[in-house]
Parts: C-alpha cells; structure tokens; sequence
C-alpha cells in the first residue's frame, strides 16, 4: 500500500477517500504476481454462502478502517494555557508577571490538506 501511495503512475498517488484503504490494489506482490485489494481477498475467505451474502460481515473491516481514518485532512491538536494576572507598572520584561488564575484548554481542529480550509474545531477545557 506504501508503494502505491508514493507511486506516480495513474493508478498510485495519495488516496482519495477512505475506501481506497481496502478497495486499491497494493500494486505488485512479491514474487512477481499481482496482488488484489485487501476487499477481494477478504471476499474470498468467506466460504458460506451466509457469510457472502451478509453485508455487515463482508464490510466489518472496511468500516473498522474508516471510522479511525481519514485521508483527505490534517487534525491538530493545540494545548492552550490561558492565565491572567498583573505586570508591575516598573517592570522590564515579563518574568514579573504575577498570575493569579490560569484555565487550560485542547484545541482540537481538522484543515481540508487540498484547499487548506477549517472543517471542524474542538475546544476541551482540561480539568486540573
């Protein structure tokens, strides 16, 4: 799957949806034989005629893999400390900032990686 994702050739290159995380071939096994996608395999290994026919089972790890994925975006999060407090008039730099209450928060957000755009943000205050 590395392979095919650093490829540049028309059927490699960076995913476009989560499904392509089971349903791209990985390019060239080894040996020399070509390989299927994760999908057809596990197709295969389902031999009774219960197993095909249930789509719950055929998906059960297509959707394991896309609940925790996504390809199409960067999530970041940003521990933030916000005190506030009193500079003394005289002072020189802020090492004589005197706080007197603090609040701490995670910042959670997730940037479309193609048009650079804010989808979600999170704020969780953290407890201390």
């Amino acid at each position: 799957m590395v392979n095919s994702i650093r490829s540049t050739s028309n059927t490699g290159g960076a995913l476009l949806s989560k499904s392509e995380l089971v349903s791209r071939p990985p390019g060239n096994a080894a040996g020399g034989g070509t390989a299927s996608s994760l999908i057809t395999t596990l197709s295969k290994e389902f031999k009774k005629p219960e197993d095909r026919s249930i789509n719950d089972r055929r998906e059960a790890l297509a959707r394991a893999l896309a609940d925790g994925t996504t390809v199409r975006s960067w999530t970041f999060t940003l521990d933030l400390v916000v005190q506030s407090g009193q500079l003394a008039s005289e002072a020189t730099s802020l090492e004589a900032f005197h706080a007197s209450a603090e609040r701490h928060f995670w910042i959670h957000f997730a940037i479309d990686r193609i048009t650079g755009r804010i989808l979600d943000v999170q704020w969780e205050p953290v407890k201390q």
